[in-house]
């Protein structure tokens, strides 16, 4: 049809994971900080370090399989 496509739709450029990531660092971090405020530290520890961190890490993992196969 003629349009050009925009970085973000095109899927052979795109990496889904970065913006995942983006998504994670910009507007879940934040709020998870705020949130884990009203808890105990034990229960801010485990969600920020298990459950954020651990994610991060699995996302980041993501983004260098897909550079490694050409994504």
């Amino acid at each position: 049809m003629g349009y050009n496509v925009t970085p973000f739709y095109d899927r052979t450029e795109c990496n889904p994971f970065k913006y995942q990531l983006g998504y994670i660092e910009v507007i879940v971090e934040p709020l998870l900080n705020c949130w884990t405020e009203f808890l105990p530290p034990i229960c801010k520890q485990t969600i920020l370090t298990k459950g954020l961190t651990e994610n991060k890490k699995l996302i980041n993992q993501k983004i260098n399989e897909t550079k490694a196969i050409g994504g």
